[in-house]
């Protein structure tokens, strides 16, 4: 069920680059100013067997990172699926790579440094 290291650095690349900032105009809304923004970079992904951990950073050399595991258990329980193989972990992760980071921001700015999804 380990996933081959070559394999692990794409999808660190593939979900670095889908949070990569748009080159399109943006704006902060006046009612946003004042309050933090926090903007996680994802750094690491490390297959744990039946478990992706996904390591984020709010700058570089974070001194709190903030670690997100994504178990197969929770992966079956939002796919419907039984069993859960290394393939349906990192395909999890690469297709909700947008909602995984906003969990970890999530948990990020209520002071947490790890959050397991179950």
């Amino acid at each position: 069920m380990m996933a081959e290291p070559g394999r692990l650095r794409g999808i660190a690349e593939a979900l670095s680059a889908s949070q990569s900032p748009s080159s399109r105009n943006t704006f902060i809304a006046n009612s946003l100013r004042g309050m933090k923004l926090m903007s996680l970079t994802l750094i690491a992904v490390a297959n744990r067997g039946d478990v992706i951990e996904l390591t984020y950073e709010e700058t570089v050399g974070d001194p709190h990172p903030f670690v997100l595991t994504v178990t197969s258990h929770h992966i079956s329980r939002q796919t419907f699926k039984l069993p859960i193989e290394a393939s349906d972990l990192e395909a999890y992760v690469l297709s909700h790579a947008t909602e995984l980071l906003g969990a970890a921001e999530k948990c990020k700015s209520k002071g947490l440094t790890a959050e397991v999804l179950k």
